[in-house]
């Protein structure tokens, strides 16, 4: 077997990084599904992926972390509802949002949701994982802590519209409230396990 087909038997999934004990940078997680891709072949599973870090990351909480460490490791196992686009990093993507809106007053931003999405643990993603994650993330319950507190400052209230569909309602606008979401920090979260 040829060096470059054993390039494309290596599968990056979160799973596989997690058991691997290690993680990829930045812009080793945004740019390796490109290439992966790009290449035009079938992924294989199986494999095994070795990455080196500098340093151990101080826990594995998303909320109260603002460590690179942290989110090498942990990024891997989540998604957020948008991303910056691997491919033009100077614009914002869907991830866990199928799409979304933004009412003309600038206040409400409403996410659709992809349907089927689901946690490793089999449970299905709905709006109200998204509703209690941020909810955690900007009014955090006491003993929990969130660093992410300020960068939801704006955040009036947050509601589960339908099981797929949730809505973001802001005091006032904020024109870089979908970067902030797109940050890599804010991590969609299992309710089931949050809680």
């Amino acid at each position: 077997m040829k060096k470059s087909e054993r390039l494309y038997e290596l599968v990056l999934t979160r799973r596989r990084v997690l058991m691997a004990g290690g993680a990829l940078g930045i812009a080793g997680l945004i740019g390796s599904p490109a290439w992966v891709l790009a290449a035009g072949e079938t992924p294989v599973r199986g494999g095994i992926l070795t990455t080196n870090l500098l340093s151990d990351p101080p826990n594995l909480d998303p909320l109260s972390n603002s460590s690179g460490r942290v989110l090498q490791v942990i990024a891997p196992c989540y998604n957020s509802l948008v991303m910056l686009d691997p491919l033009h990093p100077d614009q914002i993507i869907g991830d866990l949002a199928e799409d979304w809106s933004v009412s003309d007053d600038l206040l409400t931003y409403t996410f659709r949701l992809h349907d089927g999405v689901k946690f490793h643990d089999g449970v299905a993603l709905t709006s109200a994982d998204v509703v209690h994650t941020f909810e955690v993330m900007r009014n955090p319950p006491e003993g929990v802590v969130s660093v992410r507190q300020g960068s939801l400052e704006t955040v009036d209230s947050i509601e589960a519209v339908d099981p797929l569909t949730v809505a973001f309602r802001l005091k006032r606008p904020y024109p870089s409230f979908l970067a902030t979401l797109a940050t890599g920090w804010m991590f969609v979260l299992p309710k089931h396990v949050l809680e």
